[in-house]
């Protein structure tokens, strides 16, 4: 995979993988099919490993970057957006877990 070379790109592709990674472990959390819960599985690892490599070209990470706060701000923004569609469309969300599910990998991932 080719990776951008301009820091801000880097950023939004890994505020848009990070946004996945966040709706997938909400949406696993609703009443989902056992078929529909294996492919988000299946999406999560794989966004992870992506997001992983985006985290690590934006600031080395024995340190949180500077904008984190914004970083993290876009992620809830995405994610609140998109699983308020599905949320319309019939899905199944319990909207309060956004937070802590993105906390929890901007945690992982040492953004915040």
């Amino acid at each position: 995979m080719r990776m951008p070379q301009n820091r801000s790109d880097t950023i939004k592709r890994f505020i848009g993988i990070a946004s996945n990674v966040v709706i997938h472990r909400v949406l696993l959390q609703s009443a989902l099919s056992e078929e529909s819960k294996k492919y988000y599985e299946r999406e999560i690892s794989r966004d992870i490993a992506i997001a992983s490599t985006y985290r690590d070209q934006i600031n080395p990470r024995d340190r949180p970057p500077s904008d984190a706060t914004e970083i993290k701000n876009r992620i809830l923004k995405n994610v609140t957006n998109e699983l308020q569609n599905r949320k319309q469309k019939g899905y199944d969300v319990e909207m309060q877990l956004i937070v802590l599910e993105a906390e929890d990998f901007l945690n992982r991932l040492k953004i915040t």
